[in-house]
């Protein structure tokens, strides 16, 4: 198994300034960025609305970036406009950053889709990948079906639905058709069939959405990030939970996703003892890269047990893309490395035009 963890950091910036004129050579001026249009009244709970308008923000970060790249910009809300705003203005490229569209995920699949009627190439995945993004259980079919291990787990609608004689507490339960951390509170892992039964209760009500419940790995967890390029290449961070009395159990929980500014830190997962595990995890997340027909970039949030087996417990297509200024894994991650966040960018570029179908690009 090839060992192609690592970007190679551009010297002297050439791989940055190749990227660059290669964008130039294809013509591409105008680069367009679609982003979640949040509203607070599109979301059952401020928790939603928080995981999503921070995105407008983070486009206006990215779009001085891409301006300070030589490119014009212009941005986008991902509404009922976009496609007749996009096919006014014909942007060369779109940095796509949409995830929901009237606070809901299974519209932000109307995004690639709008692009894909437009015929612009566009960065990340695309609207399969965005359809098992929003349905973590289909997902999860496809891992299981392909030897990716992942946690057991049960899919329920029925706050008394019995349980699978395979799950084993602590279970930690997860709305289905949301990402962000939405509805994963600091208490989300029961020890017991009552505190179970109360959170399905408290899911059910709050958010109409069927409820995944899985075996919750003890361990330690890790982000993995996938870029695209002529091979893929993987980044790995490992989570360093800071203690607390919040959370018995150590998790990415809304809270400390969001409110939480020191919840945890990331340290590179590199040290001698991991090596033969940091391989499975890259093989396994290039599969499911393949697999789940992603583009351009991704992460893979996965837990490790005490026996030292690794279980993906999140896939994420289009995960938050910005800067470490902007607190994004990816950002956070790649710098830990020392690979300058434009040219990680400049790369999801170059590579979104090399796969694209349209304008001769492919």
């Amino acid at each position: 198994m090839e060992d192609e963890t690592d970007i190679p950091v551009p010297k002297n910036e050439n791989g940055y300034e190749k990227n660059i004129n290669f964008l130039k050579r294809k013509g591409i001026k105008l680069i367009g960025i679609t982003y979640s249009k949040a509203e607070r009244h599109f979301f059952p709970t401020e928790e939603a609305y928080i995981s999503e308008q921070e995105v407008f923000q983070r486009a206006q970060v990215l779009e001085k970036i891409i301006q300070n790249m030589g490119f014009e910009t212009k941005l986008y809300p991902g509404d009922e406009k976009l496609f007749q705003n996009l096919s006014n203005d014909e942007p060369d490229l779109i940095l796509n950053l949409v995830d929901t569209v009237r606070g809901l995920e299974f519209l932000g699949t109307c995004i690639p889709a709008s692009l894909d009627l437009t015929q612009i190439p566009y960065t990340g995945s695309g609207m399969y990948s965005f359809v098992l993004s929003a349905n973590k259980a289909l997902m999860k079919e496809i891992l299981i079906e392909n030897d990716i291990p992942t946690p057991q787990y049960q899919l329920v609608k029925r706050v008394r639905e019995p349980l699978s004689r395979r799950l084993r507490y602590p279970l930690i339960t997860k709305l289905n058709n949301y990402n962000g951390g939405v509805g994963l509170t600091n208490d989300a892992v029961s020890e017991n069939e009552k505190h179970l039964r109360n959170r399905l209760r408290y899911l059910f009500k709050t958010y109409k959405s069927p409820v995944i419940i899985e075996d919750f790995i003890i361990g330690r967890e890790l982000s993995v990030i996938i870029v695209e390029s002529d091979k893929k290449s993987a980044y790995i961070g490992e989570k360093i939970f800071r203690p607390t009395k919040k959370r018995k159990f150590n998790f990415c929980s809304f809270d400390a996703t969001w409110m939480e500014d020191d919840a945890y830190y990331y340290e590179k997962f590199e040290s001698p003892k991991d090596k033969r595990l940091k391989r499975k995890i890259v093989h396994y997340a290039k599969k499911a890269f393949d697999l789940l027909e992603m583009s351009d970039y991704a992460k893979f949030d996965v837990r490790i047990s005490k026996t030292g087996k690794p279980y993906f417990i999140d896939c994420n297509p289009n995960p938050a893309l910005g800067p470490a200024e902007c607190d994004c894994a990816i950002g956070n991650i790649t710098k830990m490395y020392g690979v300058p966040f434009k040219y990680i960018l400049s790369r999801i570029f170059k590579n979104s035009l090399k796969t694209s179908k349209y304008n001769g690009f492919g």
